[in-house]
């Protein structure tokens, strides 16, 4: 890994104000040209950000499990995902897209999307996600670190969207390595 390469990836991505904040945390975690640990990762550094972060297990080419799950996705899911199977909740059609995508970032790459939002009243609103590794565990699962803007009021529950995208746009998978 480089740093400097996920400074400038980071860099491209144009991100939004709080995602742009969450990368740059991320990239403080660095020690040297290290991915950082898991465990140098402190929640309370990016407290404002916790509703809509996401920490998953990936085994690369082989399962997601949602490891820990923000209250704003409980609200916006309408249930609490804290240890589901990521793939399971995808619908079939998608689950070998999102499987490389998160293996991709696993393996080393940032990534960015974009998706619509469609609210039952309203303009529909267009979240912003972005997903980061951090270093690989022993026994080959990589905890991957996720934040998204969804560009809602936080008090937003199921009952108000009408539907999320599963296509993305603006979608970006930049490689670190």
């Amino acid at each position: 890994m480089k740093k400097s390469i996920a400074e400038g990836a980071i860099a491209t991505l144009a991100l939004r104000d709080t995602n742009n904040s969450f990368a740059n945390y991320w990239l403080f975690l660095w020690e040297g040209d290290e991915l950082p640990e898991r465990s140098k990762f402190s929640p309370s550094k990016v407290k404002s950000l916790l509703p809509f972060l996401l920490v998953f297990d990936v085994v690369p080419d082989e399962s997601v499990t949602v490891r820990l799950a923000g209250t704003g996705f409980r609200y916006i899911l309408g249930e609490d995902i804290t240890g589901k199977d990521w793939l399971a909740m995808t619908r079939a059609h998608h689950r070998p897209t999102r499987l490389g995508n998160l293996s991709a970032v696993a393996r080393g790459s940032v990534m960015k999307a974009q998706r619509r939002v469609k609210m039952v009243l309203g303009e529909d609103r267009i979240n912003e996600e972005i997903v980061l590794p951090f270093a690989p565990e022993k026994g080959g699962t990589c905890q991957v670190v996720a934040h998204a803007e969804w560009g809602i009021d936080p008090l937003t529950k199921a009952a108000d969207i009408r539907n999320i995208e599963d296509d993305t746009r603006d979608f970006r998978l930049l490689p670190i390595t």
